[in-house]
């Protein structure tokens, strides 16, 4: 049976998702694990010594830890590409939707007015959002961001549709929504959510 800190080891596990410098720490545990008693890591990363602690009992089992943080990184970077993707077609909406109700063809600096001004207004309903939620893991904060991403794609997709058939007219709109509780289904999410996750 392996002997290791459960909590320390997650710790680990997790500060190699956020590191930037995922590869070098991986080749640092793996030349390393073969060497009794050296602990390089310090400071910061000094909670990868674990993974060594239980490397030096089972190499195998390091290698699963090692590949946990790898999939939780995949996950991670190809939310942040979704992300990207969706946040560039909502811009497209909003500026689709000011013209629409200008009546005109909107400059660059224009653009990015319009566009600072409406997520200045999302951002607050966003981090109110966030603060409702409490302490709730990654991948369900994320999901309840995405959901609420939507719901605003959604709502512009309305305003576009009823200003194609209104035309231009004098005043300008910033789309507000407040933020809807939690529901008994994302709490549901949340408790079936452990810790490490699966493999793939």
């Amino acid at each position: 049976m392996i002997s290791y800190d459960l909590t320390r080891a997650r710790r680990a596990v997790q500060f190699l998702v956020d590191s930037s410098y995922f590869h070098q720490h991986v080749r640092k545990l793996r030349s390393t694990v073969t060497k009794p008693r050296a602990m390089p890591f310090k400071d910061e990363s000094e909670v990868l010594n674990e993974l060594l602690v239980v490397g030096r009992q089972s190499a195998q089992a390091m290698e699963n830890l090692i590949e946990v943080a790898q999939i939780k990184r995949d996950d991670r970077n190809e939310y942040q590409r979704q992300y990207m993707a969706a946040k560039r077609q909502r811009d497209r909406k909003i500026i689709e939707f000011e013209e629409r109700v200008l009546g005109k063809k909107l400059g660059p600096e224009a653009k990015i007015q319009v566009l600072q001004r409406q997520y200045d207004t999302w951002n607050r309903e966003r981090d109110a959002l966030l603060k409702s939620m409490g302490n709730v893991s990654w991948a369900d904060r994320n999901e309840r961001l995405k959901d609420f991403w939507a719901r605003k794609e959604r709502e512009f997709d309305a305003l576009i549709e009823e200003a194609k058939v209104s035309g231009p007219v004098k005043r300008k709109r910033i789309v507000q929504v407040a933020a809807k509780p939690s529901t008994a289904f994302g709490e549901k999410l949340t408790k079936a959510i452990q810790y490490p996750p699966p493999k793939r």
